[in-house]
């Protein structure tokens, strides 16, 4: 009996010292970026969202292109500009290649925010780091720009 008692024992030790460092040293911000990840890859971009907001964008600044870009998949793009805005102009992205998708990304939002203006400025950026789908990017807005430039003025 004393065998049976030593041995649970044994087993029983390395599970609840695992218990204790699951729940005493898991990092929150990895685990809401990891569902923030789950729920962005099922297309649940609200719930993507609440995660994201949650976690320390210091800590994982790659947290904020998929935030901007759950706001640009839920159509929310003043909250996608605003925040992709706020980053650019603070230059609070260390890292170059996350620089140059922010600021490709940033491009889309005032595309879709009809400020083809500020999207050639930021896809142009974009393109001065590094970014390859900021001329994809540019090529499009030249078309749209070239269909509003030839398209018949419905006021007249």
């Amino acid at each position: 009996m004393k065998k049976i008692y030593l041995f649970i024992s044994f087993l029983a030790i390395p599970v609840f010292i695992g218990m204790v460092k699951l729940f005493l040293f898991t990092d929150s911000n990895e685990e809401n970026f990891t569902k923030g990840i789950k729920a962005f890859d099922t297309e649940n971009y609200n719930a993507a969202i609440i995660y994201f907001n949650w976690v320390d964008k210091k800590k994982y600044p790659e947290v904020i292109h998929y935030l901007g870009d759950s706001y640009l998949k839920i159509g929310d793009v003043s909250n996608c500009i605003q925040l992709l805005q706020e980053v650019y102009d603070k230059k609070s992205v260390n890292n170059m290649n996350e620089l140059s998708k922010l600021v490709n990304l940033l491009g889309i939002a005032y595309s879709k925010n009809n400020d083809l203006k500020q999207a050639r400025f930021y896809f142009l950026e974009a393109k001065k780091l590094g970014n390859q789908n900021s001329l994809r990017n540019i090529q499009i807005l030249d078309s749209l720009e070239q269909v509003q430039k030839n398209a018949p003025d419905i006021n007249q």
